[in-house]
């Protein structure tokens, strides 16, 4: 028997039909929202903005400024030194911050492709795609800086401790943007969906059926409707309650962490640790396929 009942009015989450691709029925399969997709969309879209200055700045300072002539009419038009002599120490400056202002366009480029990819993950069955959605903020990181690097270390107007300042700047920004642009861990629809899956095994070892509670604008699915992340932190006044794949459908992202919590909250029986731990296993992509073992029955729940 759970501690309290409910006070908030719970209403039934609305079905959607699932197409062949889907998979069967029982088990749930992720997608990213219509809401998701839009947000990774944006994001996408600053990102390139971000890259395409960056690769701009980067043709400026290799015709701009690497340019003898290029650099001379600048230097006119400013008064300074027209670098007759060599590398006018104006324009090693002005390197240098392109170089760093490159770098971090670079970097915020990485970071907003990054947010986006986990809001709307490539799928592995097509591993081309997979490799260049995921690692395209170092690929792009890399056209922004290599040609530049290396023509500084190849151009005839700089002395030896100019090439040494401006491209060890350059290797080393260069060397830092694309450690942040490349994705350690990338996410995948399948990894996605095996989680959820891992999710709906925990949800009915430990209610004894695949339902949860959620709340709109909250992030994670809950074991029932009188606990305190939805009675009394929530603002919501209506509860929602469906499957795994309805609470998916809704943009939640994952069954809560407090999970000890919430089985004490509800009234549930204490399940095998296993199904404590949020973290799936270590094999948790063959669950797609092969599935959680099912042979031992779920624990009874007290009738409500």
């Amino acid at each position: 028997m759970a501690e309290q009942q409910s006070n908030k009015k719970i209403v039934r989450a609305p079905k959607r039909e699932r197409s062949a691709a889907d998979g069967g029925a029982d088990k749930p399969t992720w997608r990213a929202t219509d809401e998701a997709k839009r947000w990774a969309r944006n994001l996408r879209i600053w990102a390139i903005v971000c890259w395409v200055i960056a690769i701009g700045l980067e043709a400026f300072a290799i015709f701009g400024l690497l340019n003898s002539n290029s650099r001379a009419h600048i230097g006119v038009a400013f008064g300074w030194d027209t670098g007759d002599e060599g590398f006018p120490g104006w324009a090693l400056v002005f390197l240098i911050v392109l170089v760093v202002a490159i770098g971090a366009l670079a970097v915020t480029g990485s970071l907003l492709w990054k947010r986006a990819n986990r809001l709307d993950p490539a799928s592995k069955r097509d591993p081309v795609r997979f490799f260049i959605q995921n690692q395209l903020g170092a690929i792009i990181t890399v056209v922004a800086f290599l040609p530049l690097v290396v023509l500084v270390f190849l151009n005839k107007d700089m002395d030896q401790k100019q090439k040494s300042i401006a491209g060890v700047i350059g290797v080393v920004v260069m060397a830092i943007a694309v450690l942040i642009g490349i994705d350690w861990n990338p996410p995948s629809i399948e990894q996605r969906t095996a989680e959820a899956q891992w999710d709906q095994q925990r949800v009915i070892a430990m209610t004894g059926k695949d339902e949860v509670y959620w709340v709109e604008g909250g992030e994670v699915y809950h074991l029932c409707a009188e606990v305190s992340p939805l009675q009394k932190t929530s603002t919501a006044e209506e509860i929602v309650v469906g499957t795994v794949q309805d609470a998916i459908d809704a943009g939640k992202s994952r069954l809560t962490k407090q999970v000890q919590m919430e089985i004490n909250q509800c009234g549930l029986p204490q399940p095998d640790d296993v199904y404590l731990d949020w973290e799936p296993p270590a094999n948790v992509e063959e669950l797609i396929n092969d599935g959680v073992d099912s042979t031992e029955p779920a624990p009874t729940v007290p009738a409500t």
